[in-house]
């Protein structure tokens, strides 16, 4: 199975400014999360964003830069396989 994007939110919080240089002219919606609340709220910032749609949301915190496309690949196979709600993905170095 593929992991395809059909929609991209960032949320922006913690340098801001550096985010919307990075994907200036990207096909990304931007939210700001204005104030630092954690994770939970960021995402709960991004859910006007995606009113109407409807899929599966991969939720990645954005400090993780060195994960693979093919982690995140088999990571979503893995949640279709096991028909899961929701699942959570733990690395350790």
């Amino acid at each position: 199975m593929l992991l395809i994007q059909k929609k991209n939110v960032l949320i922006l919080g913690h340098k801001k400014r550096k985010g919307f240089r990075s994907f200036r002219g990207s096909d990304v919606s931007y939210v700001v999360q204005e104030e630092q609340l954690g994770t939970g709220h960021a995402v709960k910032q991004a859910v006007p964003k995606l009113e109407n749609y409807q899929g599966d949301v991969l939720i990645i915190n954005g400090d993780i830069p060195l994960i693979r496309k093919e982690t995140l690949i088999d990571f979503y196979n893995e949640y279709k396989k096991e028909n899961a709600d929701a699942i959570i993905f733990i690395g350790c170095l």
